[in-house]
């Protein structure tokens, strides 16, 4: 394009002095050559960024949060308050019903991430500009941090930290956190978010590459050291911190300040101000003194003193009496517990007595620890906080002695509360919130390997470490475990569970495990009503909530009963205790099937299969741009984390216009124009009476890659079936549901057995199965899976098929297990409940929602009907009055066939057909009880 054409798609210049401007959509189109991938800077968490000519435009991901409008408008608001050379400029925005877009400065040299992260562009970074990046940095959100109102960024990151020609910082996506669903560790976002993040930053500034986990470790422990020593130089960087290209090119006391800069950030971010930071990293403010015994105010100066402190055993002696029964308040898994008073400061209060827990730590004959290596583990643990975990004060390590100081938790034990207090019933709430918080801690502490089990020596075995806590706590320990793991953790957080649910005392009779051992066979044939009378605990008297019910009882089950390997995550049954992932997804993860070669064997070929067409239109991505009117939300019909589906009506030829749905391709694996197109010919011979027919495609040099489809714009099979009362224009009968069951299973068998290569579809659903005017099905979504890498293939997995009841008990997004046409088959199983039932794929019984298919699998008369030809009154559609037997028996077997939990007992979709065209009889399928 000319620059003379460039100047025709730039947005006008702000008319409207210091405001912000409100554009049209068209004009933000023209100037972003109708959001082509070729103007498109980046993708970032709300939303993709186009390049106009000397302006960035962001069309935001709308939320279908009511309150979406009134928080757009707000931060529009807020925006136009907000001026520092060091954040990106708002110049204006356009908000209509369908679409939202910012419209800010253009900022040059790409973001931080673009150089830092590559070995080669890092070169530029040196450390005169790292410096000012860090300083400009800070000064834009302490900007942020100190307006009225503040406003709370929420996503620092080298990647919206964008740099000008000259190599000076621009913060960018300030304020977009609030207008998008917090998840529950954002629900209250503060400044020490903002704080914390950038202390990554400044420590991905020194040490030149993106930060881990493992990284941050090593750089506590480093600081760590640095404090004993009492200040901050790193000599000829022993350590291994620093980017090898500084080495030898840094100022020493600049980097001593930056360092000390990380510490107060990941260390004490609540302790910290962006204002403070600026006025280290400037010279503006001493480093202090590391050796302080007190943690200076957050308001004269910057809180460093993090750690436990250390106490003298006669100072922990006194405060006991000697250590006396008298304060003896229980001992535990590693020792004995007292109750103190101590004088100390405490966080950025003054000097003052605190009561205390006091943990007298036992150990076996020799295996008591030396000073240094229990002073290393105290810190590591030390740096640990969480709302949810006691915390460590400090400590004292003597030869033969070692203590903790604790925070001292006043409301005694859950085991308290639970078993021993005969007056008061912990209500569900109380059980459900304390279940949720401590796995929220277990979680944070496997995520960052703290825990008292590392004061102990490790041993092949878990015999030491079970002799070497209070023999009454076995209950809790995993004896089929040969080694203490994170997994080991879960199953004693599964006992808990057990506890809360039941109320029953955990050492009573044989221990609460092997009395719950029915438990697994209840759940497994989804039995929660024979669950909630045999094992909730009486003493609630009925008052608690089903569904949360069913997720604790899921996490105890899959914790305690799996073997250690199968056990989930803490991460994961947070998940599951706060709504995010489903319990029975929990229970069913299994280890990947053992793969076997799969039946060749194939059906002659379908006259429904027709001949591939020789012609694929080629389209202009400016004509399908027109076409959607720059692909606005009007026409947006779906967005998927991989691609937008838009319907639209393009001209094919002189005086025809067609109707089409437009799949823009987003996310695609680096392919060139040649590898796309080369995959197009994956998909472009599929020809199929009930498949949605690709007619062409766009491809070009701008990276924009869009596929063009027969229109599906007509009903779809779910809003057939399952249309509200009144507004079914026509009911399904019988003949057409069995014509529909057919054309799905001959569209599958096409692409399993006949398309060469093969082809998964991944996406089964009424959804996608469009019904023309005959009430002939047609399958959409088709292809999918080809053009996207492995990881995006899963996200879109997880989005469109998560929760909808069509999902394949074998799939596991965080193991990538390979895909298998068993997949689909399932999907296919549950097409064939709904049309023999009439039902949704997820169902509501007794007052919680379970899968169709989990509610059929429960009824007897479902699994017998095929072969005894009775009890179909009790699950067939009260809609379809007359039905062909044979015909119905047929369907059930072949649905009772595709939902094995086991895929490799599932038949290929070729044998499905032939039963349901009556070709083949029912034992066919192996399904004979």
């Amino acid at each position: 394009m000319s620059s003379s054409e460039e100047k025709n798609h730039a947005p006008a210049r702000n008319a409207e002095g210091n405001g912000l401007r409100k554009y049209e959509f068209t004009e933000l189109a023209e100037a972003s050559r109708y959001f082509s991938n070729g103007n498109r800077i980046a993708r970032g968490r709300f939303g993709d960024v186009y390049k106009g000519v000397d302006v960035a435009i962001k069309k935001l991901d709308i939320s279908e949060d009511d309150h979406w409008e009134k928080k757009f408008q707000d931060l529009i608001k807020a925006f136009g308050t907000v001026h520092h050379e060091n954040l990106v400029k708002l110049i204006g925005y356009c908000s209509s019903s369908s679409d939202k877009l910012l419209v800010s400065e253009f900022v040059s040299n790409k973001s931080l991430k673009f150089y830092l992260y590559d070995e080669k562009k890092r070169s530029n970074l040196t450390w005169a500009r790292r410096m000012k990046i860090a300083k400009d940095t800070a000064k834009g959100l302490a900007h942020l941090h100190e307006g009225s109102p503040p406003i709370i960024h929420g996503d620092i990151k080298a990647a919206n930290i964008l740099l000008d020609h000259n190599f000076n910082p621009k913060v960018a996506e300030f304020g977009l956190d609030n207008l998008y669903p917090k998840n529950d560790h954002k629900n209250h976002p503060s400044q020490s978010v903002d704080v914390y993040s950038f202390g990554i930053v400044l420590l991905e500034l020194i040490m030149g590459k993106n930060v881990g986990k493992r990284d941050i470790s090593k750089a506590k422990s480093i600081m760590e050291k640095l404090k004993k020593k009492g200040n901050y130089s790193l000599k000829n960087d022993d350590a291994g911190l620093i980017d090898p290209n500084l080495i030898g090119h840094y100022d020493a006391s600049e980097m001593s300040r930056m360092i000390y800069c990380v510490a107060i950030s990941i260390s004490k971010p609540l302790l910290s101000s962006m204002k403070q930071i600026v006025e280290v990293l400037e010279g503006a403010k001493e480093l202090q003194s590391f050796n302080s015994q007190q943690d200076p105010s957050p308001h004269n100066g910057l809180a460093f003193n993090y750690g436990p402190k250390k106490f003298e055993y006669k100072v922990l002696a006194d405060a006991t009496d000697g250590f006396s029964n008298q304060f003896n308040r229980g001992r535990g898994g590693f020792g004995v517990v007292y109750e103190a008073s101590l004088t100390f400061q405490r966080h950025t209060k003054d000097h003052k007595t605190h009561t205390v827990a006091i943990k007298k730590l036992t150990y076996e004959q020799d295996d008591n620890p030396g000073k240094e290596e229990f002073e290393k583990e105290i810190k590591a643990v030390g740096a640990a906080r969480h709302r949810n975990l006691v915390e460590l004060i400090g400590y004292c390590s003597t030869k033969h002695d070692k203590l903790l100081v604790l925070e001292f938790v006043s409301n005694k034990s859950l085991r308290y509360h639970l078993h021993g207090n005969k007056t008061l019933t912990l209500d569900w709430s109380k059980r459900m919130k304390i279940a949720r918080s401590a796995a929220k801690a277990l979680a944070y502490l496997h995520d960052d390997d703290f825990g008292l089990v590392k004061f102990f020596p490790q041993t092949d075995s878990v015999t030491h470490i079970t002799t070497a806590v209070n023999k009454g706590t076995y209950i809790y320990a995993d004896l089929d475990s040969k080694q203490v793991s994170e997994k080991s953790d879960v199953y004693s957080f599964g006992v808990v569970l057990l506890e809360l649910i039941t109320g029953r005392d955990p050492f009573m009779d044989d221990g609460i495990v092997k009395w719950a051992t029915s438990l697994p066979q209840m759940i497994e044939g989804d039995d929660l009503i024979k669950v909630k009378d045999d094992f909730v605990d009486s003493k609630l008297r009925g008052v608690y909530d089903e569904s949360e019910v069913k997720q604790m009882v899921y996490c105890a089950a899959a914790s305690v009963y799996k073997p250690p390997i199968s056990r989930p995550t803490m991460k994961q049954i947070v998940q599951v205790l706060t709504g995010k992932l489903s319990p029975e997804n929990l229970w069913s993860a299994e280890s990947p099937p053992r793969q076997v070669n799969p039946d060749k064997k194939s059906r002659k070929p379908n006259p429904n299969e027709q001949n591939p067409s020789t012609l694929l239109q080629q389209f202009k991505y400016e004509d399908l741009a027109s076409a959607t009117k720059a692909f606005s939300g009007e026409y947006r019909r779906r967005k998927d984390s991989c691609f937008e589906v838009y319907e639209a009506v393009i001209s094919s030829g002189s005086n025809y216009e067609q109707n089409v749905t437009i799949k823009k391709l987003i996310h695609f694996s680096a392919q060139q124009k040649d590898e796309f197109e080369g995959e197009i010919k994956t998909i472009v011979n599929v020809r199929h009476r009930n498949i949605v027919k690709l007619i062409g495609y766009c491809s070009d040099e701008h990276n924009n890659r869009l596929l063009v489809f027969e229109s599906t714009s007509g009903k779809s099979l779910k809003s057939c079936l399952h249309a509200e009362e009144g507004k079914n224009s026509a009911d399904l009968l019988w003949p057409t549901r069995m014509k529909i069951a057919q054309g799905i299973a001959n569209a599958l068998k096409y692409m399993h057995e006949d398309c060469k290569p093969r082809i998964l579809h991944l996406f089964v659903k009424l959804d996608n199965i469009f019904l023309n005017e005959k009430f002939e099905p047609k399958l959409a979504e088709f292809g999918s899976a080809e053009f996207f890498p492995e990881s995006a293939t899963h996200v879109s997995i997880d989005k469109m098929m998560k929760d909808s009841g069509y999902l394949a008990p074998e799939y596991d997004s965080s193991n990538k297990k390979h895909l298998t046409d068993k997949f689909d088959v399932y999907s296919f199983g549950v097409i064939l409940l709904e049309l023999i039932t009439g039902k949704q794929s997820v169902v509501e019984f007794d007052r919680h929602e379970t899968t169709l298919v989990k509610w059929m699998l429960a009824m007897p008369q479902f699994k017998r009907s095929p072969f005894k030809g009775e009890g179909k009154e009790n699950f067939v559609d009260e809609k379809l009055k007359e039905y062909d037997i044979k015909q119905m028996d047929r369907m059930i077997a072949c649905a009772l066939a595709c939902i094995h939990d086991n895929p490799q007992k599932r038949p290929q979709m070729c044998k499905i057909l032939d039963v349901l065209e009556g070709i083949a009889d029912l034992e066919t399928l192996n399904l004979l009880p």
